[in-house]
């Protein structure tokens, strides 16, 4: 066999690798971050559903493209785009599902109490469904849930603090 032939056949069983240890994997993933954030729950409250905002406070979202049902398009820094839409919205609960360009689609849900005057702590739980067995193999290197999760509620908190820093508690 020619040196090409050779390299082909090495790319095709490669393929072939990938393909089939991408059907072991699990077509969703799962992600579950908690925070605590020094203000009421009305107030994290209204800085989850304000979707519009949210360029100016998570650092890799660029555009947010809210739509006339209520839905809305974020698109990364990188181009990749998100269509969302709430399906509850709760005074202590909201949940939303999504769907990415990107081929993978899924569920973001979040729960918030307050644990003591002026402290309301968040828990976030997003699942990922990923259809191509060759992108559950790229996901699993190149996207953690449960680290996106953690992020997200880091720029939260931080978001939430800051409108909201003159009603905390002293």
């Amino acid at each position: 066999m020619s040196p090409i032939g050779y390299a082909l056949a090495g790319m095709l069983a490669l393929v072939g690798v990938t393909w089939g240890y991408g059907l072991r994997l699990p077509p969703e993933v799962n992600g579950t971050a908690t925070a605590t954030c020094q203000v009421q729950p009305t107030e994290l409250r209204q800085v989850v559903l304000d979707v519009r905002s949210q360029t100016s406070w998570r650092n890799k979202v660029k555009r947010v493209e809210v739509l006339p049902d209520g839905s809305w398009t974020e698109t990364l820094e990188g181009g990749q785009t998100t269509h969302f839409e709430w399906v509850e919205i709760g005074d202590h609960h909201a949940r939303m599902v999504f769907s990415s360009a990107s081929g993978y689609e899924g569920t973001w849900e979040g729960t918030w109490r307050e644990v003591k005057k002026g402290h309301t702590q968040l828990e976030v739980t997003e699942t990922v469904k990923i259809a191509s067995p060759f992108a559950r193999v790229i996901s699993r290197w190149l996207f953690d849930p449960t680290e996106f999760a953690q992020t997200y509620l880091r720029e939260l908190c931080a978001e939430a603090e800051r409108r909201y820093a003159a009603n905390r508690p002293q």
